[in-house]
């Protein structure tokens, strides 16, 4: 069996892609084509020009992925931006990540700020920081602790629970960090939809064209156009709702 070897890049350097044991960057770093370890860490700026395949990838400084990401562990504290497909077992979020195409994950808990360009697909999504998912972002359960900017085109889980932080961040500070990377329609400290459906529903401060469910429950700062319900609704007085539609 080939040995792997560790790769380290601690100044300014280039190297060719492969297969490795370990590959760290903490320095100014760059992978030339599709990478394959065992564990990578980025702690310096580090860019990885093709895709990556590996069990265990850790940035905390500012990493790029040109290609496709796939493997078992992400946890980021750092600035993160991966241009192709993410498909792994597990994301771990405190720092700013981008990723600009579709990502799949079975565990995905954010406490930081996660932008995905197309659909997230995963089985447990749990946000106490901010996001924006361009297209839908389908999960088997949802839990958003409503802390700054949330957004999704649209939304589609078996149950969801909205809620407020108990430690929302000051609108202008948030103004101040994300406002670059925000388009239209979307608003601070709310959950922003144009259609949110689940089997069982709790929200609270979601503004949302439709809101599907068979137990939908409309909390206290929710502004929806249209709900549809098979079997329950109870709407908060402190919520708005323009129409109602029992759904036999």
């Amino acid at each position: 069996m080939e040995e792997l070897r560790n790769i380290n890049i601690s100044g300014t350097g280039k190297i060719n892609g492969g297969k490795f044991a370990e590959v760290s960057i903490s320095g100014l770093g760059q992978i030339l084509s599709d990478l394959e370890a065992n564990r990578i860490e980025i702690s310096g700026m580090g860019t990885i020009k093709g895709n990556v395949k590996t069990q265990r990838f850790l940035t905390s400084g500012n990493g790029t992925v040109e290609g496709l990401l796939e493997g078992s562990d992400l946890d980021t504290s750092g600035n993160f931006k991966v241009n192709g497909p993410v498909n792994v077992k597990e994301i771990r979020i405190q720092g700013r990540n981008r990723f600009n195409d579709s990502v799949k994950a079975e565990k995905i808990t954010c406490t930081g700020y996660l932008s995905v360009g197309k659909d997230l697909e995963t089985e447990d999504f749990r946000c106490s920081g901010s996001f924006a998912v361009e297209g839908l972002l389908n999960a088997n359960k949802v839990e958003i602790e409503i802390n700054g900017f949330c957004y999704a085109r649209e939304i589609g889980c078996e149950e969801i629970r909205v809620e407020k932080s108990s430690s929302m961040v000051p609108l202008h500070f948030l103004h101040k960090l994300i406002t670059p990377f925000l388009g239209p329609k979307r608003e601070l400290n709310k959950l922003t939809a144009n259609v949110l459906e689940g089997t069982i529903v709790n929200i609270c401060d979601t503004q949302a064209k439709i809101v599907r469910g068979n137990k939908v429950r409309i909390g206290p700062g929710c502004n929806i156009g249209v709900v549809e319900y098979s079997e329950e609704l109870e709407v908060d007085e402190e919520a708005v709702v323009e129409k109602q539609i029992l759904i036999s």
